[in-house]
């Protein structure tokens, strides 16, 4: 937004949109809980995230601001959704342990990503660096699918 010289206010206005987006976004959460099994929420969240990445390769500044207010939406549900799912799926002796584990190797995933990511963009282009993130998760939920799908025969 700097770089399109965006007026501070223009910026500011965007992030309180963001915002409303997020609030409005976790008070559905439940209710789409309830319409949509977990499986079918983890997989669309993923594959919208996704799709959303990628879009990036377009490299237009609309298409950046919508990707940016859509994302933060999504990432929103990350919370409530797995929350829920963390609570129906492990037995409360064992969540914090498996909490405190993905927490630490989230951290560790973006003590990596983070360096990479800056030095791509410095490299290359914010459309190719997220583009190329978009296209690698892609790639991970493809196999993560096709592994899924049991073999016929």
């Amino acid at each position: 937004m700097d770089n399109q010289h965006f007026a501070g206010w223009l910026i500011s206005t965007l992030l309180a949109i963001s915002a409303m987006i997020n609030i409005a976004v976790m008070k559905a959460a439940p209710w789409l809980q309830r319409k949509v099994s977990k499986r079918q929420l983890v997989l669309g969240l993923s594959l919208a995230l996704t799709g959303l990445l990628l879009l990036n390769w377009l490299g237009q500044l609309t298409i950046y601001l919508l990707v940016f207010l859509l994302t933060t939406g999504l990432t929103s549900l990350n919370e409530p959704i797995f929350s829920s799912y963390y609570n129906d799926l492990i037995d409360s002796t064992q969540r914090a342990t498996l909490l405190s584990v993905a927490n630490l190797l989230f951290s560790l995933i973006m003590i990596m990503l983070f360096p990479l990511t800056g030095w791509l963009l410095e490299k290359f282009s914010f459309a190719a660096t997220f583009g190329l993130y978009g296209g690698c998760l892609l790639l991970i939920l493809l196999t993560i699918l096709r592994s899924a799908v049991p073999a016929k025969g």
